[in-house]
């Protein structure tokens, strides 16, 4: 998570994440999403009445938050799809480290959530298990995995 809001909004943003992997039941060709919703938990009506310190407005509207969410898949593997609230998005990955990244700009109005997911495909080949690392919160981060048929 990137906020380039310039302003003190992360307290009101609130992430969830879930990954999938097909590395065990389709171990020849594995698929790794990974999801993000995030939430602006600004309501409309607070947005006027926040301080300046907190949300300036100089570059975007009081209480508007945007975010460049970067999604890393798996070393080798390489981005195949990306949707915005299920709505197919062109993004191309590029490496960083080894792994593709994929950077999806997220712009949340007072109320507004919106659902990115990032699809990696992969070569056959041992992952290790599925896991998600995320930028440290101040909410807590709720993070759902699944990896049917990995032990």
């Amino acid at each position: 998570m990137n906020d380039f809001t310039q302003s003190k909004l992360d307290y009101y943003v609130q992430l969830d994440v879930a990954a999938e992997s097909t590395q065990c039941t389709a171990p020849d060709a594995p698929s790794f999403a990974l999801t993000a919703t995030l939430a602006n938990t600004v309501t409309p009506e607070m947005a006027p009445d926040l301080p300046r310190s907190i949300a300036p407005a100089r570059y975007f509207e009081k209480g508007r938050i945007a975010t460049n969410l970067v999604f890393y898949g798996p070393v080798g593997s390489k981005s195949a799809t990306v949707t915005v609230d299920g709505k197919a998005q062109d993004r191309t990955s590029l490496p960083h480290r080894g792994r593709p990244a994929v950077m999806v700009p997220v712009y949340n109005d007072p109320g507004q959530q919106h659902t990115v997911t990032v699809q990696f495909h992969g070569p056959a080949g041992e992952y290790g298990p599925l896991e998600v690392r995320h930028t440290p919160m101040v909410r807590e981060v709720p993070v759902a995995l699944s990896a049917p048929n990995c032990d």
